[in-house]
């Protein structure tokens, strides 16, 4: 946190000491002064944060201990959410100063040193030139051009690009919604909001597929009083990297009864929600598919989608197909 910085002025000369104390956050290896001010300006470079506070206040007074990894359980009025940290931690300093981790006053469950992280490559291979990336708990390919899929297996034709101003739509589809029913997509981009995909069944049921504040967002409708939604609210899909995302309409039988769910997965399992969704949707023909946007009079594009995309809807199949022939694919 720096206190009393200097104010700027319009032609960029300081012109005396502020009151307003910046707290800065930055993460890897970070251009702050980039981050901070052009964040937006430069697709979404978005590594750093800044936060000011006004007031008389000169100093932090900081006259409790440090936590490392959590913090104990808090009022529900606390303004800190109690979320606990799983992983390893080192190299900590404190006003440019190291501090030494094992002179703590307290410790609970944490220990010294940190075991070898598994590498998730050995004995898998990424198929057609693809690069495997050992990750926390999983492994991802980095696939070259027309190839895709977990291992690189699946031949891709080419992806639509989208500007933000551009989408692509079909109507009068000759596609029946049975479950189980999947969607597939694969899509890359750095806007923080945008549609994906919104789709159209009978009379009034709606899905609606979005980025909202850099997460994905799935939602079904049948009317403005019945909508289930679901996000994946711990992936950020803004990176500029390619995300596979599949969401599958299923039954599941509870007792005498059965309902419908909606799964969607992100990434082969990096993250997954469920939503139960109704009955309305099995059975109705699907009547306009529009991707990359939202458009009333098909000229004006609302909430454009700018990157890369791939889209597939399937007929019944197995999502083991995915992006084999067994799938309906929007774009060929």
């Amino acid at each position: 946190m720096a206190e009393g910085c200097p104010n700027i002025g319009r032609l960029g000369l300081p012109h005396g000491p502020s009151g307003e104390k910046v707290a800065v956050v930055a993460v890897d290896d970070c251009d702050t002064a980039v981050a901070v001010r052009f964040s937006s300006l430069v697709g979404n470079y978005s590594c750093a944060a800044q936060g000011t506070q006004s007031g008389s206040k000169k100093s932090l007074d900081l006259t409790g201990p440090l936590l490392l990894g959590g913090v104990p359980n808090l009022p529900e009025a606390f303004p800190v959410r109690n979320r606990q940290f799983v992983g390893c931690m080192r190299n900590l300093s404190v006003d440019g100063r190291n501090v030494d981790m094992a002179s703590f006053i307290a410790n609970n469950g944490t220990r010294a040193g940190c075991a070898a992280q598994r590498n998730f490559c050995d004995g898998t291979w990424c198929q057609n030139g693809g690069t495997c990336v050992s990750r926390w708990n999983t492994y991802i390919c980095e696939c070259p051009l027309r190839f895709g899929g977990k291992n690189c297996e699946q031949v891709m034709p080419h992806p639509q690009r989208f500007s933000g101003e551009s989408l692509v739509s079909w109507s009068d589809l000759d596609i029946t919604i049975s479950v189980p029913w999947y969607l597939g997509l694969m899509f890359r981009t750095r806007k923080e909001d945008s549609v994906l995909m919104e789709a159209t069944a009978g009379a009034s049921s709606r899905l609606h597929l979005q980025i909202l504040n850099n997460y994905v967002q799935f939602e079904v409708s049948h009317g403005p009083s019945d909508v289930a939604s679901m996000s994946l609210s711990r992936s950020r899909v803004t990176d500029g990297e390619w995300h596979h995302l599949l969401i599958e309409l299923k039954s599941a039988k509870e007792g005498k009864d059965i309902k419908y769910l909606a799964v969607m997965t992100l990434d082969y399992g990096l993250d997954q929600d469920t939503v139960q969704i109704g009955n309305q949707l099995p059975g109705l023909k699907m009547r306009s598919i529009v991707v990359g946007g939202v458009s009333e009079d098909k000229v004006t594009v609302r909430r454009g989608f700018r990157g890369c995309m791939q889209v597939r809807l399937s007929r019944g199949g197995h999502p083991q197909c995915r992006w084999s022939t067994c799938w309906f694919s929007v774009n060929e």
